[in-house]
This record gives C-alpha cells, structure tokens and sequence, in this order.
C-alpha cells in the first residue's frame, strides 16, 4: 500500500511539471510566477532513483514543459537507467531538445557521448529566433560534451575530421572550451 501511494505521490508531482516555469523560457520571456512545478522539482529530487522509471515515462509526454523537466530531471537526479530513454528521445524531441541534450551531459557514459556527438551536426554557433538568439543544437551538444570532460575527448578529436563543416566547428569549439576550462592544450589534430 505504502509503495502505491509513493507512485501516486510521483505521479502527481509529476503532473505538476506540465505548468510553465521561468527556467524553460528564454532569459527575453517574462518570468512565470512561482507555480506548482518549481514545489515538485525538490520532491522529485527527493525521490531520487525511485522516481526514475516515471520521469523516464514523462519523457514521452505530450506536454512540451514536462517533457523538459522530466529530462531536466534525470540529468540531475544521475540514475543511468535514463541514458538510452534519453538517447532515444533526443533524436525526436524538437521542443525541448535543449533540455533533453542537457541531460545527457550528466553522463559519463559512451551511449550519451554517441548520442551527443551525433547531433554536432546540427547547426553551428548561435541561431536567429526571434525576438532573441540561442545556440544551435549542436553548440548545446558541444557543450554537454565539455561537461562529460576527458572521456568525450577521443570523439571530439576525431569529429576534428568529419566532412561536415558543422561538426569540425562544433568540436573546435568545445576543445577550445575544454582547453580554457583547463587551462591546457587539447590535441587539435
């Protein structure tokens, strides 16, 4: 009875993900005021790895804002149980695909590092969104790459390689990111 009630409990807060907070909007959005999401984010990370196996089935959720806060989530929370849903998931998320590339830079792990390296391709740099600019989803990538840290680096140096501009861009830029963090050399070959 205790552990149906605990689902439940999970359930619910993650309900409560659904509902627009300031952090998934642009830093040019007006701030939401506090809602019910920003009470389930400490709960949930309370939950920890029990929570997991409901944060990965909000993955697929058709609410854009607990999709993003369920990936957010995982990131956070580290349980690698979320690394494949999340590889899996990035390569079809559109809306939040920021948060979902986040994530995957919580892990140290070769599958996130595939997964983040499959996506360098996708734009260099920062885009164009009216009314502000943001990254592209392969800057976001190269970025969760640099916090993945020495196990990313082999990929990296060979993305230094590929026929795609975007790619060789993407990984100069993380390298050079992982250099100043550093504050050494990274082989750019």
């Amino acid at each position: 009875m205790a552990e149906r009630d605990e689902s439940q409990e999970i359930a619910a807060l993650i309900a409560d993900l659904g509902v627009p907070v300031g952090g998934l909007h642009a830093p040019y959005c007006m701030p939401f005021p506090k809602s019910s999401a920003d009470d389930a984010y400490p709960q949930l990370r309370a939950y920890g790895r029990r929570a997991v196996p409901h944060l990965i089935a909000g993955l697929k959720d058709e609410n854009i804002y607990r999709r993003a806060h369920c990936a957010d989530l995982l990131g956070e929370i580290g349980d690698k149980r979320a690394i494949e849903p999340l590889c899996e998931a990035v390569r079809t998320e559109v809306g939040a695909k920021g948060w979902f590339v986040s994530a995957l830079g919580e892990f140290d792990d070769p599958r996130s590092i595939t997964a983040l390296a499959n996506l360098l391709s996708k734009g260099s740099g920062e885009e164009f969104s009216v009314p502000a600019i943001i990254e592209s989803v392969g800057q976001q990538a190269a970025k969760s790459l640099v916090k993945i840290g020495d196990s990313a680096l082999p990929t990296l140096q060979a993305s230094l390689k590929s026929k795609d501009a975007r790619v060789r861009a993407n990984a100069r830029y993380a390298l050079d990111l992982m250099r100043a963090q550093s504050g050494t050399s990274t082989n750019r070959t």
